[in-house]
Parts: structure tokens; C-alpha cells; sequence
């Protein structure tokens, strides 16, 4: 874990651009105390996609693992339509 903290506090996804080409989606777990969830809300705000979505779900970090029923809900209620 000490090698994982300086990388997670200091990492800046901005840097990596925010123009995405492709569809966004954040699936954000409510209480996230890693990357909190003020923090991905105001970071996604700045993304400019040409589809994008916020959905804010029920747990922390890992809220995929802990959550999986809503996490996948969100997969399939927008994501899954753009396959077809």
C-alpha cells in the first residue's frame, strides 16, 4: 500500500486530456473516501465526450464489488444501448 499512496494522491487525470472521443461514464460510489465523490463530480464536469454520464451509486471505492446489482444496472441502463 505505501507504493499505491504517492501514486493515488498525486495522480491528475487532467493531465491526460479532456477531450475524450469516445462515450464517458464514471459509475462513482457515493462514499468513495480514495477519490471522493465531490472530486469525480467536478473532474467529469470538465470531460467533453461525445456522450457522457455521472451515475452516483450505493457504496465506496469499490462500490462494483460491494454493489454489483446497481453497478451493472448502470452498465446496462447506459452503456449497454450503445452496443446495438
Amino acid at each position: 500500500m505505501s507504493r499505491l499512496s504517492p501514486v493515488e494522491t498525486s495522480f491528475d487525470a487532467r493531465a491526460l486530456g479532456l477531450d475524450v472521443p469516445v462515450p464517458f461514464f464514471v459509475i462513482q460510489g457515493r462514499e468513495d473516501h480514495i477519490a471522493p465523490f465531490e472530486v469525480a463530480q467536478a473532474y467529469f464536469a470538465e470531460v467533453r465526450a461525445p456522450k457522457k454520464a455521472f451515475l452516483p451509486i450505493a457504496g465506496g471505492h469499490y462500490a462494483c464489488f460491494t454493489n454489483p446489482i446497481e453497478f451493472v444496472d448502470a452498465l446496462r441502463r447506459h452503456v449497454r444501448p450503445l452496443t446495438k
